[in-house]
């Protein structure tokens, strides 16, 4: 994964953000698939390995849109669940406490929610539990906006590609 293709990739997504907003922004599985399928592939995750990516994840209290996979022959917990958003619907508060109850027992890893033009990324690892007040600090949660933000691939790449995962984690 070259930080030139995660950058192509949003380059990408922000033309389809612009040029055809209105054909994926109502449409959770359009936004899936036009803008984050292919960030989240782009960031070394493959979305077509059953074994590594698994989508529409049975977590206890309910489904998350994709659950991602280090070893999952040698450990069966997700490293990364993420709860994905059509654009015309806010993350905050509702995605939040969703994904939250996703999380909840969660003891480490990372949870992400995004409506494909917004990431919040939470580090699982610093807390025994999602609770959404603690992630007013930023040594919680990271947010970037791929729209706005020139410096969005080099942020999604130290957060959340699979290789820093690997590498910061031992995994």
């Amino acid at each position: 994964m070259a930080i030139e293709d995660v950058q192509a990739v949003i380059r990408h997504a922000n033309r389809i953000i612009r040029e055809s907003k209105e054909l994926v922004e109502k449409h959770e599985r359009r936004t899936r698939y036009y803008i984050i399928d292919p960030i989240i592939r782009s960031l070394g995750w493959d979305t077509s390995d059953p074994v590594e990516c698994e989508f529409e994840y049975w977590l206890p209290a309910g489904k998350a849109d994709y659950a991602l996979f280090v070893n999952r022959r040698q450990e069966s917990n997700p490293v990364v669940i993420l709860e994905a958003k059509g654009m015309d619907v806010p993350l905050l508060p509702g995605g939040e406490r969703q994904l939250g109850k996703y999380a909840r027992g969660i003891r480490r890893g990372t949870a992400v929610l995004t409506d494909g033009r917004k990431w919040r990324i939470y580090d699982l690892s610093t807390q025994a539990r999602f609770f959404p007040s603690k992630f007013k600090d930023t040594k919680f949660v990271r947010e970037v906006d791929i729209s706005r933000d020139p410096h969005a691939a080099s942020m999604l790449v130290e957060w959340f590609s699979k290789d820093t995962y690997t590498r910061e984690k031992g995994r």
